[in-house]
């Protein structure tokens, strides 16, 4: 993946036609060659249920059609399904999923190494800035020289905090914690004003939120929680003195600084609502929660400040996102199309900067609906900075108040989430930290260890 050629960007200016999309001479049809494409049918997930969300529901048709006018050749069908880990296996195993298929980043790596995915090296060539897919996103879906995803959704995390609160406890809010110490002398600040007001906390009621956020921290203190090995098996390496003094510090929080919300386990809308009621300073989550907390909980963007993930030692925070993935009963015309509808739905607009202005501004519509918010980059070099150039006239989301998150977050390690049967062992492991006072750190993360080992093995 090198960086942008002067005729790369040449042909990325010239390559939008009908409203800004790709134009088919520049991803991979075919028809640069005069021949006219064999027509094919792909299947699509993510399409939004009509039922719930009517209007992106209409939108992800309207998207169909226009890809469906620039491909006549193609035909899409698009399925209401998305990413149930409850249901994937079954779907999977009885030969039900799409011809492009999402799922959680963390999910990839086990599917790849089973055989379950199929490689798309040679069907991504002939895309339009394909050579400018960001390698630091690409690498759980990349082995020996394949490619295996194309990432559609991707972030790291960091440190979601109060700004009032900060100022109320005598902390500056222009400089956050840059190490988990730090993190606990704020929550303590913070704490201490009183009237049920709690420093710090992360969700843990859903199964593996909690267990997502350990891990991150784990980084953080250098333990990965997991290695995948190069047979492509996976070994757990939290049982270790980083993942203990990770896994200590959330018990500490919580006993020997009472800085924890009264609600000890907490889901993640639970501790949205608390930071919107201005009852909870730090929370740690990836940074397209801030919208989140301004769209649905009515938080004043002002309030919100963002910094890159605190450390003690690991240089590291934690990839996250979603993937699409390719069904290896796909024939080849079929693999070619599906890379062109996740190049067009998803990424058209780090490809056409009029796309990329066009979705900006209707974001802007809702003042909460912040835009500008820092991401991981999908792509680099200047078809990245094209993008940013593009989207600057609309963004209205407080960039000052994450300028620690923007300023370091190129500095640290990206360290792979783990899976949600992993993730479920971390989980029920940060639950007892909380819970327990007297819990055998130590000897949890044996034991837990050994669960997980099972899990990663399936």
């Amino acid at each position: 993946m090198g960086a942008a050629s002067l005729a790369g960007a040449a042909a990325l200016a010239a390559c939008s036609q009908s409203g800004g999309s790709p134009s088919p001479s520049g991803t991979g049809s075919g028809t640069s060659t005069g021949a006219t494409p064999a027509a094919v049918t792909i299947s699509v997930s993510g399409m939004p249920d009509k039922q719930t969300f009517p209007e992106a529901n209409a939108q992800f048709l309207e998207d169909v059609a226009a890809f469906e006018e620039l491909y006549p050749h193609i035909t899409v069908d698009p399925r209401a399904t998305g990413w149930q880990p409850d249901t994937f296996p079954a779907r999977l195993a009885g030969g039900q999923l799409e011809t492009v298929f999402q799922v959680p980043v963390t999910e990839a790596p086990t599917l790849i190494r089973h055989g379950q995915v199929v490689p798309i090296t040679d069907f991504l060539a002939d895309l339009e800035g394909s050579d400018l897919l960001n390698e630091r996103v690409l690498e759980p879906v990349s082995v020996d020289g394949e490619l295996y995803g194309i990432p559609v959704r991707s972030h790291s995390l960091g440190l979601i905090y109060n700004r009032s609160l900060f100022e109320a406890a005598g902390l500056d809010p222009d400089a956050p914690p840059t190490t988990w110490d730090e993190v606990r002398e704020a929550a303590r600040a913070i704490t201490a004003l009183g009237d049920g007001v709690a420093g710090f906390a992360v969700g843990t009621k859903n199964g593996t939120e909690g267990g997502g956020m350990y891990a991150a921290i784990n980084a953080s203190f250098g333990d990965d929680t997991f290695v995948v090995e190069e047979d492509g098996s996976t070994t757990i390496t939290f049982d270790s003195e980083a993942g203990r003094r990770a896994m200590s510090f959330l018990h500490d929080v919580r006993w020997q600084d009472d800085a924890w919300p009264g609600q000890t386990i907490l889901g993640i809308d639970d501790v949205k609502q608390l930071i919107a009621t201005e009852r909870l300073g730090l929370w740690v989550h990836a940074p397209d929660q801030v919208r989140s907390l301004t769209l649905k909980f009515g938080v004043d963007p002002s309030t919100i400040g963002l910094a890159a993930m605190p450390q003690a030692g690991g240089d590291a925070t934690q990839l996250g996102g979603s993937m699409a993935l390719f069904n290896p009963a796909a024939s080849p015309e079929q693999l070619t199309a599906a890379s062109q509808w996740i190049w067009f739905e998803y990424l058209r607009k780090y490809l056409d900067p009029e796309v990329a202005a066009a979705e900006a501004e209707a974001l802007r519509g809702d003042p909460a609906n912040l835009v500008g918010i820092p991401e991981l980059p999908i792509f680099t070099g200047d078809l990245y900075e094209r993008y940013n150039e593009a989207i600057a006239p609309f963004v209205n989301a407080p960039l000052e108040n994450y300028a620690d998150y923007i300023e370091r977050i190129d500095e640290l390690r990206l360290v792979p989430e783990p899976n949600a049967q992993i993730k479920s062992v971390l989980n029920r492991m940060v639950q007892q930290a909380v819970t327990e006072q007297d819990v055998d750190v130590e000897a949890m993360l044996a034991d837990g260890a050994g669960e997980a080992e099972q899990a990663a093995s399936r």
